[in-house]
């Protein structure tokens, strides 16, 4: 049963809100905000806003039910009992246009998004996109960065029996793309492999709408380029901070993206459950002006540095 199936889903995603909420509010520079400020971080950590077109994305309760109301329309979509349903892949699209230092606004978040939707579209690909943030430490670099990219659950809806080359089709959309990549690839498709393939799509859903509570560390290997290691230990509080803040810059409403006809019936499908869930123990978020409070907050945690704007 798909319902039984979204408990185990939201697991890891569940651990990383705790972890996050554990390393924030016992730590150091949680107390140098003093009280008006904690509120402000506590509304993000712990409360369950009402999720309406402003509600940001660092609002963790928010966006853990926007991730269980996204891992809900998949299953519903993908396990139907005809056996109608399309191949589901896993889309990635990252690209350094979409990184920052750290607790600078991002940038080119709508660009991206019409890249990855406009490629897609033009190789047949239909579905929903997620956006996705990483703290990501290159090789000899002494702070972090932060790294805007997309997920997306992807799929042909008119393939039928011919068979489609994932490989192939990411290769294409690059090109078309044709934006450097920190990674060996600024585009990925996967998911195609034995077995049932609404599983996969579970564990799809989940990726997209996940949280992450680890700093990516770069290793490299002879051959392959650079890699990202995920360290927890090395993960601090105010790296946990800046992390929110860039989250907050992504409503929660917008976090999701529909690409095609049957990708915009998913995203009003997605969006309904969301509403639903709305009525059940929310509250009104009091977090003022939240820009202005997140550039009090940043330079706090940051020793005094200005955020930087950046072109959004």
């Amino acid at each position: 049963m798909p319902n039984a199936k979204l408990a185990d889903s939201m697991i890891h995603a569940d651990r990383a809100i705790r972890t996050t909420q554990n390393i924030i509010k016992g730590s150091r520079c949680y107390d140098m905000l003093g009280p008006a400020r904690q509120a402000f971080i506590d509304d993000q950590l712990f409360r369950r806003p009402q999720i309406d077109l402003g509600t940001p994305s660092s609002a963790l309760m928010a966006r853990r039910d926007a991730g269980a109301a996204l891992a809900a329309t998949t299953q519903l979509y993908f396990h139907d009992l005809l056996g109608q349903a399309p191949e589901p892949y896993l889309a990635t699209f990252a690209f350094s246009d979409g990184e920052v230092p750290m607790g600078h606004r991002l940038r080119n978040v709508q660009t991206s998004i019409n890249r990855a939707k406009d490629a897609l579209l033009q190789v047949g690909l239909e579905g929903l996109l997620s956006a996705d943030i990483d703290l990501l430490l290159p090789i000899g670099a002494k702070t972090p960065i932060t790294a805007f990219h997309l997920h997306g659950i992807v799929f042909h809806p008119s393939a039928g029996n011919r068979k489609f080359r994932l490989k192939h089709a990411a290769t294409k959309m690059e090109g078309m793309i044709g934006v450097p990549s920190r990674l060996p690839y600024g585009v990925k498709l996967g998911g195609k492999r034995p077995g049932d393939f609404r599983s996969h799509a579970d564990r799809m859903a989940t990726y997209a709408g996940k949280w992450t509570a680890a700093l990516k560390i770069e290793t490299r290997t002879a051959d392959e380029g650079p890699r990202f290691g995920r360290s927890r230990p090395l993960y601090t509080p105010a790296q946990a901070v800046n992390f929110l803040y860039s989250w907050s810059q992504i409503p929660v409403l917008n976090s999701v993206i529909p690409v095609g006809s049957e990708g915009a019936a998913m995203y009003r499908a997605w969006r309904r459950k969301i509403m639903r869930r709305n009525h059940i123990e929310r509250v009104e978020l009091s977090m003022g002006d939240l820009r202005s409070n997140w550039a009090d907050v940043m330079k706090i945690v940051n020793g005094g540095e200005s955020v930087v704007p950046s072109n959004v």
